[in-house]
Formats: structure tokens, C-alpha cells, sequence
């Protein structure tokens, strides 16, 4: 082995090959087994050995960066995202607007206030995090949080069995039109059954056999224009128009019928 000042920075030659040596840091050497790092350039030339050694430190540099930046307590780190995933569901306090939208309906004020209060605990104690970030461990941080606010163990219990309640009504409202996306499967196989009880192919069939005079109107509950196919009945024209209906109805979608006419009162 043989060092020399022409040699390119952190390089030596031995063997008539270039080697690229550099001292590990003394506060990132317990990340390393040896305090040197050694490594073969695999050439011989001046140049390449210079290019390839600059190259090394560089990367070296930006990695021993990162380590001391993860060495680093981070302030409040107990409001990020556990391990940074990204996630598409909803945070908690999302999902809180979801439960009042589902189960809030005709309760009392007492209702509401007691699930923020429970939220507001969670997102003070973990952070607003999407639903699937929060884990049993975290369970454990807030069991210990509350305790330390005073809260009896009934009052524990009340506290998760409300957040648990929460969480499970993530999924039952749409974000975007409003509609409860619960759904279930009518016994005649008629489609998908809106929140409001109807359903696509029934209302396709009003519209083939009652629409001359408005049927399938009423049945979505647009009472004002099932008064106009009644008046207009004798003309023919409103079967015309309802038979036209009936194709839009059988090619239209589940997920497009329930947007158009799933709300509970759907407009005229």
C-alpha cells in the first residue's frame, strides 16, 4: 500500500488498484461494525480513481446526514404520522363529520359534544392521524394519557368504545355527493337499494308500464313532474318520454342511480 500527495482526496493505491479509505465519524460509529470504510475503486487510472472517490465522499456525505438528522429528537413527534406512511382513508376528525352525518341525526346536543370531547382527546394525545395509522401501541400512549388527566376506568371505557364507534362509521357516507353508501340487496335481485328504498330496475320498471302516466315520477318522488305526465297522459307523448326513460334506467349504473336519486327527497 502506498499513499501519495498526487493521489486523489480519501484514495490510496496498493496493488497497482485504487482504494477509496475514509474515517467514520466517531458519532455515527455505532452504526458501523469498523471505524474505516474501505473500499475498492477497481481501476488504476488517476482520473477515474479521482471522479469515483468524489462520487463515494459525496454519497457518504448525504448519508451520514440522514443518520444524524434521524439522531435528532424531533419536537412534538408524537403528532407525526407513525413511520410517515401515506395513507388514503380518512383522518379521525374526518371520520368524526361521517359519524355525526350517519348516527347524529334527531340526537341531542349531549351527543355531539361527548364524541368531540372524545376526539379531541385522541387528536391531542396521538395527532390527527388517518384511521389505519393508529395502533395498539398508541392504544396504550392514550390509556396512560387519560389516566394522568384523572379519568376513572369507567370513564376510560366510554372514551374508547366512542372512538371505536367513530372509526367504524369511516366508510358509510360518501365525502362527495352526500349519500349513505350502506347498501343492501333486495330479495327480487331489483339492484342495489338506495338509502331512500328504492332501486334502479324498479324504477325502470314503473317508467316501461305505469310512465304514460307518471308512475315511476312518483316513485322517485318527483311528485311535480308525475302531475304533468297525468295531465298530459292522453297525448302519448309522456309514454314516449317514459319509454326513453325506461333505456336510461337500464343502463345506468347502481352507483349513478343512487347519486341522481338516492338523496331521501329528491328534487322535481
Amino acid at each position: 500500500m502506498s499513499r501519495h500527495f498526487r493521489y486523489p482526496k480519501y484514495t490510496y493505491l496498493k496493488d497497482n488498484n485504487f482504494y477509496f479509505s475514509r474515517s467514520v465519524p466517531v458519532d455515527l460509529r455505532c452504526f458501523y461494525t469498523k471505524p474505516r470504510i474501505v473500499q475498492s475503486l477497481k481501476t488504476n487510472s488517476l482520473l477515474r480513481a479521482k471522479t469515483a472517490s468524489k462520487v463515494f465522499a459525496s454519497k457518504l456525505d448525504d448519508y451520514w446526514l440522514g443518520l444524524r438528522l434521524k439522531s435528532i429528537e424531533v419536537p412534538a413527534a408524537h403528532l407525526l404520522v407513525s413511520d410517515g406512511n401515506f395513507s388514503s382513508l380518512p383522518t379521525i376528525e374526518e371520520s368524526l363529520e361521517v359519524y355525526f352525518a350517519v348516527k347524529g341525526v334527531g340526537r341531542p346536543k349531549l351527543f355531539f359534544t361527548t364524541a368531540q370531547r372524545y376526539i379531541g382527546y385522541l387528536t391531542e394525545c396521538l395527532g390527527n392521524r388517518s384511521i389505519d395509522q393508529y395502533t395498539s401501541k398508541d392504544a396504550t400512549v392514550l390509556r396512560e394519557w387519560l389516566i394522568n388527566k384523572g379519568l376513572s376506568n369507567s370513564s376510560l371505557q366510554r372514551v374508547f368504545s366512542g372512538i371505536k364507534a367513530v372509526i367504524k362509521s369511516k366508510a358509510e357516507i360518501c365525502p362527495k355527493c352526500g349519500v349513505r353508501q350502506i347498501f343492501q340487496k333486495s330479495t327480487l335481485n331489483l339492484g342495489t337499494v338506495t338509502p331512500n328504498g328504492k332501486t334502479r330496475v324498479s324504477a325502470a320498471l314503473f317508467a316501461l308500464f305505469l310512465g304514460g302516466i307518471g308512475g315511476h315520477k312518483f316513485y322517485l318522488n318527483q311528485v311535480g313532474m308525475g302531475i304533468v305526465y297525468l295531465i298530459f297522459f292522453w297525448t302519448f307523448i309522456p309514454a314516449i318520454i317514459a319509454f326513453v326513460e325506461f333505456i336510461i334506467f337500464l343502463t345506468m349504473s347502481d352507483e349513478e342511480f343512487n347519486r341522481k336519486y338516492g338523496q331521501s327527497y329528491p328534487s322535481i
